[in-house]
């Protein structure tokens, strides 16, 4: 899943240490990533923050507008705003 170029238009500020980061930054980051690229997996959002793919799904289920439609590789996000 992912293209892998999405870290290059994600914030240069983007912290190793998230925990020093609010939920709503943290959401705002994934989001922003989901906009450039629908495809986005767990895992390279999970690589940008330095965190736990796990840790990015208990993020995802926090945030109520982004779902995942599909199934695997030929899935995408959604983002309801």
């Amino acid at each position: 899943m992912g293209g892998g170029n999405v870290s290059r238009n994600v914030s240069q500020d983007v912290s190793q240490d998230v925990s020093r980061m609010s939920l709503e930054e943290i959401e705002n980051i994934i989001k922003d990533m989901i906009k450039e690229d629908n495809k986005v997996s767990r895992k390279d959002i999970a690589m940008i923050l330095g965190v736990s793919e796990k840790t990015i799904t208990r993020y995802i289920k926090e945030i109520p507008n982004i779902k995942y439609v599909g199934k695997g590789k030929n899935g995408h996000w959604e983002l309801n705003d």
